[in-house]
């Protein structure tokens, strides 16, 4: 699990010993990290720069054949991993967002029998609303032209870019007739706005 210590790469971690599978004692993480390992549950996990990223990857590879790798780390970095776990040979679930999704497929595409999950959100019934908005799109282009909308998103004050789901969904008002762009999303980053204004549960 890529993107330990912060909390999503923390959360899945955990999970994944929950659940009697093997965690991978290696996380990619940022630069600015000023640690060197992470205990997640009873397992000490190398903190591994990017200069190391790749070397880690082939070993990685190499002694865990079958791992798969899930990656919650940064925006910045979503596209350039994605490209590293490909040329590693390594399957892969991209958590993170703000990433170029065009070039991420396109890789997994030409790379031979490597799978990956890339989408901005994992759960189902959000997966199933955004799958319903395609098929409305595609149905019914151009059906809502002339009208307008605002869109707010609520996430934890540590997510760095706007929201992947918000910016799906907006693309398929913007295939309906909706001229929006994304750039005007409304961020939420704040516990108290999240729970005052979009009744987030504390």
């Amino acid at each position: 699990v890529n993107g330990v210590p912060g909390n999503m790469g923390r959360e899945v971690s955990e999970a994944v010993l929950r659940r009697g599978m093997v965690l991978v004692p290696y996380s990619l993480t940022g630069p600015d990290v000023g640690v060197d390992d992470a205990m997640i549950g009873d397992v000490a996990v190398n903190l591994v720069k990017p200069a190391d990223a790749d070397s880690t990857l082939a070993f990685v590879k190499a002694t865990y054949p079958s791992a798969i790798v899930v990656d919650y780390t940064h925006p910045s970095a979503c596209t350039p991993n994605a490209l590293r776990y490909v040329a590693a040979g390594l399957p892969f679930v991209m958590g993170t967002t703000g990433g170029d999704t065009a070039a991420m497929t396109a890789a997994v595409d030409a790379a031979a029998e490597l799978r990956a999950v890339i989408a901005p959100n994992m759960g189902k019934q959000i997966v199933a609303f955004q799958a319903a908005m395609r098929v409305m799109a595609e149905r019914f282009p151009g059906v809502f032209e002339g009208y307008t909308m605002t869109v707010v998103e609520s996430h934890q004050s540590t997510k760095a870019d706007t929201s992947g789901t918000a910016k799906a969904v907006v693309a398929s008002f913007q295939e309906m007739g909706i001229k929006f762009d994304v750039e005007s999303i409304e961020k939420v980053r704040t516990n108290e706005e999240s729970m005052e204004r979009m009744k987030v549960p504390e």
